[in-house]
């Protein structure tokens, strides 16, 4: 009987140790700032900080650009801690509580409340008042590009949700330190139909086979599909260049589950009536012409094959 009252007492006493400089490493990361920190921090009210984004309509998943402008207005240099670090803040998606429809994207309704849906909120160990800093000069702008299928320096990944409604995507320095959080508004859109499709077979160039660990001389598939949306709209979004040839199958099978098999995607074009065929012919500075038909009269557009930075091979 005494020995496990030894042996309780001893774990009582490892877990008390263990938790100590837990205790000891938290109550620093939050002790009141220094007054040089705390200017730092109250510089952020004398800088001007906008956020956009490519367009204010997306298809769920659809790639988006995000481009953040901080800009030193004032006549003097200004400290402020760094930006686009997850040290200071964070980037993330905020959904409509009450998605009303007549809200447009963009505006700055007070009534138009929002809950966040992903990425991670700030809390006392991101949130030090000793973080890295940067000074502006008079009128100097600092700006950083987003794009939503690729990993950033943020660390978390911004992405456009798969679910139709109304959303904000923000970026905020710590909130218990000073409250400078901006946004903009965008809405994802629902699909309705898959009215057309087209594949297109790139020249062969030299990609990593991942299977072998090797490089390969390969065709790669561009698709081209046109959507129709609830709210009518007819768009032509066109497809990563991808390995799979399995597209032509799902598009027969269910219009609209073709689009999960699509990694990323953007929208090249917008028609005014629903699309019955697309044509495609590729050409030798990486550019398609496409030719739509549009309620039987011909549209024709000329788009990029890809990204540039997509391009396996110079040409």
């Amino acid at each position: 009987m005494r020995l496990k009252s030894y042996m309780a007492l001893a774990r009582y006493l490892v877990v008390a140790l263990l938790y100590l400089p837990h205790q000891t490493v938290e109550a620093q990361l939050v002790e009141a700032p220094t007054p040089e920190t705390q200017r730092v921090w109250e510089n952020l009210r004398r800088v001007e900080l906008r956020m956009m984004l490519d367009k204010s309509e997306y298809l769920p998943g659809e790639r988006a650009y995000l481009r953040v402008i901080i800009k030193n207005a004032t006549d003097r240099p200004v400290e402020i801690p760094l930006p686009f670090d997850t040290v200071t803040g964070s980037c993330y998606i905020e959904k409509a509580i009450q998605d009303d429809s007549s809200t447009v994207a963009g505006s700055n309704e007070a009534s138009q409340q929002f809950a966040m849906i992903n990425g991670a909120d700030f809390s006392p160990y991101s949130a030090r008042w000793s973080v890295p800093t940067v000074i502006l000069s008079p009128g100097e702008e600092r700006r950083h590009t987003l794009i939503s299928t690729e990993s950033n320096t943020w660390g978390y990944l911004f992405h456009i949700p798969t679910l139709p409604g109304h959303y904000r995507v923000s970026y905020g320095y710590d909130r218990l330190r000073i409250n400078a959080t901006f946004h903009a508004n965008f809405i994802v859109i629902k699909p309705t139909k898959v009215s057309a499709l087209q594949m297109l077979s790139l020249p062969k160039e030299e990609i990593m086979d991942h299977s072998t660990n090797a490089r390969i001389w390969k065709s790669l598939t561009v698709p081209f599909l046109a959507i129709e949306t609830e709210d009518g709209n007819h768009l032509i979004i066109r497809g990563d260049p991808t390995e799979e040839m399995l597209l032509q199958h799902f598009y027969r099978d269910n219009s609209l589950y073709i689009l999960r098999y699509i990694h990323f995607f953007e929208t090249v074009a917008r028609v005014d009536e629903e699309v019955r065929s697309i044509e495609s012919v590729y050409r030798a500075d990486d550019t398609v012409d496409l030719t739509i038909n549009v309620a039987g009269r011909p549209v024709f557009l000329r788009v990029e094959a890809r990204l540039p930075r997509l391009r396996s091979v110079p040409r």
